[in-house]
């Protein structure tokens, strides 16, 4: 992949991933936020019925590019609007913060040379054989790599990237690996929608929330895992962020949009199924104990989730019939093969998801190896990516999980308390039953599968309560975001850029060599399949660069600390955090006047039993 390939094939995602969603939204009556994620959300959705038209049809894909020009088309039909929206600051904020998360996760991609870490092997090339599937027209009983049937997984992304890789020469391996990070990476955008909801005021955190998301292992391990759960995490905390801007302001378009959100998200990733369940049952119960009649709200909800749910499982069962279209999955094959009784298994799941695997026995001889450092990689691997309150952090989680409490308690009105109990039933509910979902017995957790977008929402609430916290809290989490990034990012990239010598053996299968100092086997694995399938990684060709990069990785972390220990000592306003001023955190201890801490608590320019020489004004034209 050239320079010119990898520009052009960022302008054509940037393009086609916002303008034609955007032209249909930019005339709601929204924020300009919620303009930016329904616009993102909507353009995806757009780009998967194309392409998927496109298959049916039976017609090229090269067609793409007709699609491709009408997305252009249609953006500058819209320019006027687009520069509007830019005017205002908070979008400009989060795009920033975007930008650095692209630039950043770019560069650790341009590392890797073999995945590897934990017990994670070959869903990498697995989702490319999907892409490919589509792309290439493959016979339908095609087994994917892996031993999967097609039905096994939902098919949007694959569609999605289908799309993207037809503008480029043969559908370069690097190419899909750019797409799926770009994709990945989305999720930021609602996240920042949904930090008002969260904490008052909770938007102006939005480049402290691209710092925590850079130092977040699962985070960066996900995204640049070429797989498809953090694009669902976007339609999930999408639909959650515009359900409750619904519900607060009665809004039925918004309420609508939520679940055909959801909808959108099952095309993406299975895991979507408890939020789905929790939202639907919320919604149910609010409108029988306000007594109201939202019949044709609920209409347009069920009509249009289950008109977009329809393009795929229509498609699979008349192609491959019920059994395999709902049977095939993994979560449905694992739980009928397991020799463990059902509920004992899930009650297992869940203690080990709560409590990181070095608080209780777990046996590690599976991710023994000569390579030492490897075993300390997968060591804390196997902590940040299946222990639900370390993945927001070795320190971030207890301070986001100390957080969480204070939100939920203390004295606050009806409509706080409504807010309050929604949150604390989604956490329970969704932790639960994301947990419960998973057929297998994981004996490090399943953080991983169904918990990310609680993982993410966890890191929001964080960074848009840093400057209220306590100081020492602040200096503990940045420490802590340092601990994270070497331990659970440098380091796995920097074993991801190992290569190794193979050969074929008298069988014909590929074999490494025993002299070098070997990863783990799972690691060894990925190694193999790459070599048998001749994958060319991004950072294959960008081999020559790779003490370049890592210079400009240095100076991104020095930068994004930086960020982090000015917001650390900010002495900003005291004031009400957790889900929109629900409740009160303790005072900001950074040496804060009295006359400040009076000036937040009476929220005016005076101090308490003083009147503003505004006020008189103000009431005359009222």
């Amino acid at each position: 992949m050239t320079i010119a390939q990898f520009g052009f094939l960022l302008v054509v995602l940037i393009v086609c991933s916002f303008a034609p969603g955007f032209f249909f939204v930019r005339k709601l009556r929204w924020s300009p936020l919620e303009k930016l994620c329904a616009a993102v959300g909507l353009s995806l959705l757009l780009i998967y019925l194309a392409a998927f038209g496109i298959y049916l049809l039976g017609v090229s894909f090269q067609n793409c590019w007709l699609v491709t020009g009408l997305c252009a088309v249609m953006g500058l039909l819209s320019i006027r609007d687009v520069a509007k929206m830019l005017k205002h600051r908070q979008v400009r904020r989060v795009l920033i913060g975007l930008v650095f998360l692209l630039v950043w996760t770019i560069l650790l991609l341009g590392l890797i040379r073999g995945y590897g870490g934990g017990g994670w092997g070959g869903d990498w090339y697995e989702h490319y054989h999907r892409t490919r599937f589509f792309l290439d027209r493959l016979p339908h009983d095609t087994i994917i790599s892996g031993n999967y049937q097609v039905p096994a997984r939902p098919p949007m992304m694959n569609l999605i990237a289908a799309h993207f890789l037809a503008h480029q020469p043969e559908g370069s391996f690097p190419a899909y690996q750019i797409v799926f990070v770009f994709l990945s990476l989305l999720v930021f955008l609602p996240c920042c929608l949904i930090a008002g909801a969260l904490v008052r005021r909770g938007g102006r955190g939005v480049l402290i929330l691209g710092v925590l998301f850079a130092f977040n292992p699962m985070f960066v391990q996900n995204v640049t895992y070429t797989w498809t759960k953090l694009l669902s995490g976007f339609y999930i905390v999408l639909a959650i962020a515009l359900y409750l801007a619904g519900w607060r302001k009665d809004s039925s378009v918004r309420t609508v949009t939520a679940f055909g959100s959801l909808a959108a998200g099952a095309l993406v990733h299975y895991s979507v199924g408890p939020y789905i369940v929790f939202l639907a049952a919320h919604y149910a119960v609010r409108t029988v104990v306000r007594l109201r009649s939202k019949w044709p709200e609920l209409a347009a909800s069920v009509a249009l989730s289950g008109a977009l749910l329809a393009t795929w499982f229509g498609w699979s069962l008349s192609v491959y019939g019920k059994e395999a279209t709902f049977g095939s999955n993994t979560a449905v094959i694992a739980a009928s093969t397991a020799q463990e009784s059902n509920l004992a298994r899930k009650a297992a799941n869940v203690v080990d998801t709560l409590v990181p695997h070095p608080l209780r026995k777990t046996n590690l001889d599976r991710w023994k190896q000569p390579n030492k450092a490897g075993y300390v990689r997968d060591y804390a691997f196997l902590i940040y990516q299946t222990s639900l309150i370390v993945a927001m952090g070795a320190v971030g989680g207890l301070a986001i999980a100390w957080l969480f409490t204070k939100s939920i308690s203390g004295r606050a009105g009806p409509t706080r308390r409504g807010r309050r109990l929604f949150w604390l039933l989604l956490v329970i509910f969704c932790t639960i039953a994301g947990i419960a979902v998973v057929g297998e017995r994981e004996k490090f957790g399943v953080a991983h599968i169904c918990l990310l977008p609680l993982v993410f929402l966890g890191l929001t609430l964080l960074a848009g309560s840093f400057r209220r916290i306590p100081l020492p809290v602040r200096l503990g989490v940045l420490i802590g975001c340092a601990i994270d990034c070497a331990m659970g990012i440098m380091l796995h990239f920097r074993l991801q850029t190992m290569t190794f010598r193979t050969w074929r053996d008298q069988a014909k299968q590929y074999a490494v060599s025993d002299d070098g100092p070997n990863l783990s086997n799972f690691a060894m694995g990925n190694w193999l399949k790459k070599t048998d399938y001749g994958a060319v990684f991004l950072g294959d060709i960008l081999a020559e660069h790779s003490s370049a990069i890592q210079t400009v990785l240095a100076a991104l972390f020095t930068l994004a600390i930086l960020v982090l220990a000015l917001a650390a000592f900010n002495r900003g306003p005291l004031g009400r955090g957790g889900f929109s001023g629900a409740a009160r955190l303790p005072r900001n201890t950074t040496g804060d006047s009295g006359q400040a801490r009076r000036t937040a608590r009476t929220g005016s320019g005076q101090t308490r039993g003083h009147t503003s020489k505004r006020e008189p004004a103000r009431r005359r034209r009222r």
